[in-house]
């Protein structure tokens, strides 16, 4: 009984010593300090430097944190938090660190053939399926949607949504930019039905 009793602490000493030693690397362009500002406090996982090894991923410094992350021994998994629909990145990512866990939100691009990504988000299809539940249930058959003026993503998104909606036989009507979105637009969009 001691044996096994002295092995099990062997076992929780070895996990923890190792979980303290490798780290999950977020590619965010949310840092610590501002991380620590939103959840207020800096005694969580997320904001543990111990846990979380936080890189840039803007432009001037995407560089260097993919120099980072290839010198690093200590990789645990992945994390990218960015609205972007390419998935060459953490693809290519993924096909380094084939043991490791890659976690890309949204991927417009095909990445089936890796095990190790993973996608926590809604596809456009889910979100198409969604939509129609609720059209249904109101009897609609007519959509619009209200687009921001500056970002290209959501726009690409945007027309994914309103392609599966369409090709379930709902009619598209017109896409509004939010510049333009006034009370006006909802008394005639409410028209339509």
């Amino acid at each position: 009984m001691e044996l096994l009793f002295t092995i099990i602490i062997i076992f929780i000493l070895i996990s923890s010593y190792s979980c303290q030693n490798n780290l999950t690397y977020v590619l965010s362009y949310t840092n610590t300090s501002e991380l620590n500002l939103l959840l207020h406090s800096n005694g969580l996982i997320l904001t543990n430097s111990t846990y979380v090894k936080r890189l840039s991923s803007s432009a001037v410094d995407l560089l260097t944190s993919t120099q980072t992350l290839l010198s690093a021994n200590n990789v645990q998994s992945i994390v990218f938090v960015w609205n972007t629909g390419d998935c060459s990145y953490p693809s290519a990512l993924a096909l380094t660190y084939p043991t490791k866990y890659i976690s890309s939100p949204i991927c417009f691009t095909q990445v089936s053939s890796l095990n190790n990504i993973l996608q926590p988000t809604v596809t456009s299809k889910q979100l198409g399926q969604a939509a129609i539940s609720f059209m249904n249930h109101y009897s609609l058959h007519y959509f619009s949607m209200i687009l921001s003026d500056s970002n290209e993503f959501y726009s690409n998104l945007a027309d994914q949504f309103s392609s599966y909606l369409t090709q379930k036989s709902y009619i598209f009507e017109r896409s509004i930019p939010i510049s333009n979105f006034s009370s006006s637009s909802i008394s005639s969009l409410k028209s339509r039905g």
